[in-house]
């Protein structure tokens, strides 16, 4: 039964040609990583069983404590992660700290799903989702840490886990809210300048541990991930919305 499920896996999502020619729409990424996760051995939930992720898609993980290094337009760069498609074997270095270690797996993931003729690839550290990778990075590096995204926290567990705290989903920014959120942004601010003029409530939303007296894990905490890659991949699916008409607070 394992070897039919890696077959089909193997088969329909990572042979599968991107119907965008050589840019694959976010959709059809998102479609594929759920696709991934509806063969899970067991029930998915936060955070996301990686091992479970490298079993259905028949690819072994290992950890390194040194990958290497490469040259990258001029610069050069350790080896964060690494992908060998003969040997079916995923490389990540093991001196990243816990978020970069998984979010360098699912990229890596996503690299072994989306894209067949990289039969060897070798990857620079990526700390998480960012804003500006549409400006610096290659299509199929974008394309791998939305991908990573995707996997790490996927739409059903991000909706169920604002809901459980917050008792909705999306998260409505009422006044109340807005102001217990308020009291959480300056931290955000001074430890992530460059998203809390983009994306303030998200940060907060992400990273906030306590609420109307009761104490939780923080979003981040609960999928493994770092603070900006929640608050990136809760702007990407829109879960936190202001009320019509009401102005963001700066």
């Amino acid at each position: 039964m394992i070897k039919i499920v890696r077959w089909h896996i193997l088969c329909s999502v990572t042979n599968r040609t991107p119907r965008y020619g050589s840019s694959t729409a976010l959709e059809d990424i998102e479609r594929r990583a759920e696709e991934v996760l509806d063969f899970m051995p067991s029930e998915v939930t936060a955070p996301v069983n990686l091992a479970d992720v490298a079993g259905v898609l028949g690819v072994r993980c290992e950890y390194q404590p040194d990958l290497g290094m490469f040259g990258d337009r001029g610069r050069r760069f350790y080896v964060a992660g690494a992908l060998d498609r003969q040997r079916e074997l995923i490389s990540v270095l093991e001196t990243l700290s816990l978020e970069e270690r998984r979010f360098t797996l699912g990229h890596e993931f996503t690299h072994w799903i989306l894209h067949p003729n990289e039969v060897m690839h070798r990857d620079r550290p990526v700390a998480g989702l960012a804003k500006d990778d549409v400006d610096r990075l290659p299509t199929i590096e974008r394309e791998a840490n939305y991908g990573s995204g995707c996997l790490l926290m996927p739409r059903r567990l991000v909706e169920a886990e604002l809901r459980a705290t917050f008792g909705e989903c999306p998260v409505w920014l009422t006044d109340d809210l807005r102001w217990y959120l308020d009291r959480h942004r300056g931290c955000m601010q001074r430890n992530h300048r460059s998203y809390a003029a983009t994306i303030p409530y998200e940060l907060a939303v992400a990273s906030i541990e306590s609420l109307g007296g009761a104490r939780f894990d923080s979003m981040a905490a609960r999928f493994q991930v770092s603070v900006p890659s929640m608050a990136i991949r809760l702007s990407q699916l829109a879960l936190v919305m202001l009320p019509p008409g009401v102005l963001p607070r700066r």
